[in-house]
């Protein structure tokens, strides 16, 4: 009996093991909302993901939508759209936008806490000549490439800068991330609001056909 309950937790470990590694495999699809605090400002954002595809929602008074970003992240190419003018225009954007910065100095905690229901580790990036403090909430699991999506979204900002600094940050994905300075005074912060895993519409990543080009 012994040695059939020891194969049996061997077995059952083995089953739940494999299904976590496909399921971390996969990559995900469906929508995922952030909330970005400053000290003068809040900005909501809704990301939609589907394959090399992304679309972003910019949000404004009543949760109305200003205007969004259509993003193939395999060619580079950016539609930004205005709804209320019918209007939009074409981008491009440099994924080695990003250069490594010695400035930079990387710590990797022990420190763990709970954010959105997942457990998150800490990571934290320190740029002494730039007086800011960024730290990273992560979790292994791969819902986009935050340095590469980040640098459309921030441009030449810190967060996303600082996170490509980080080694290995590609596998894991920031749930919550705070900037302040070497006096801890706040700057920013980004917080995740809501993840649903979902099949999306491919409508959703075309501009309306009655839309005008913008340049």
């Amino acid at each position: 009996m012994i040695k059939k309950a020891a194969v049996y937790f061997l077995f059952t470990n083995i089953i739940i093991i494999f299904c976590f590694e496909f399921a971390y495999s996969q990559q995900f699809e469906g929508k995922m909302s952030f909330d970005k605090f400053t000290t003068s400002d809040t900005v909501k954002t809704i990301y939609y993901i589907k394959g090399n595809l992304y679309r972003i929602d910019f949000l404004g008074k009543n949760d109305k939508i200003e205007k969004y970003k259509i993003i193939n992240i395999e060619t580079g190419d950016i539609k930004t759209v205005s709804p209320s003018k019918k209007l939009y225009k074409h981008e491009y954007f440099d994924k080695n936008l990003y250069k490594q910065s010695s400035n930079c100095e990387i710590i990797k905690t022990q420190n763990c806490k709970v954010v959105y229901g997942v457990k998150c580790n800490q990571w934290i990036v320190k740029n002494k000549t730039e007086n800011s403090c960024i730290t990273y909430w992560v979790v292994k699991k791969k819902y986009f490439q935050f340095a590469d999506l980040g640098s459309i979204i921030y441009k030449t900002a810190k967060i996303p800068n600082y996170y490509f600094q980080i080694e290995g940050n590609s596998d894991f994905f920031p749930l919550e991330i705070v900037e302040r300075s070497f006096l801890r005074e706040f700057k920013v912060s980004i917080h995740i609001q809501e993840i649903v895993s979902m099949k999306l519409d491919d409508k959703l990543f075309v501009v309306p056909a009655d839309y005008q080009v913008f340049e």
